[in-house]
């Protein structure tokens, strides 16, 4: 790992700035703030000198699963996860859904 990766199960979409990531292991799904999809943004785009504020952002996306990191952040404090993103699980369901494997006769997946 390079200080900050992304896991296999988490996706993600930008649009108009702002990043929306599916985790589809639990089918929770966030909505980054600005100041967090900037962060996004630069971890994507290979960035690894972060700032304080940066760490506490890292640390709650971390926290949610988000991302993995190796950086020491025992010292940091994690900013508060609505000032980070939204988090929403209306739908986990209909995200953990696999509608190319799990079609039935019916032909419309039958979601457990």
């Amino acid at each position: 790992m390079s200080n900050v990766d992304f896991p296999r199960n988490i996706v993600s979409d930008s649009t108009n700035g702002i990043v929306i990531t599916i985790n589809i292991s639990t089918g929770t799904y966030y909505s980054l703030t600005e100041e967090a999809s900037a962060l996004w943004g630069k971890i994507q785009s290979g960035g690894t000198d972060f700032g304080k504020r940066e760490l506490s952002i890292l640390k709650a996306l971390a926290s949610e699963s988000m991302l993995e990191t190796d950086l020491d952040l025992a010292g940091i404090e994690a900013l508060a996860g609505e000032l980070c993103f939204q988090k929403f699980s209306d739908m986990e369901e209909l995200l953990r859904g696999d509608p190319i494997h799990d079609v039935d006769d019916d032909g419309w997946p039958t979601l457990k």
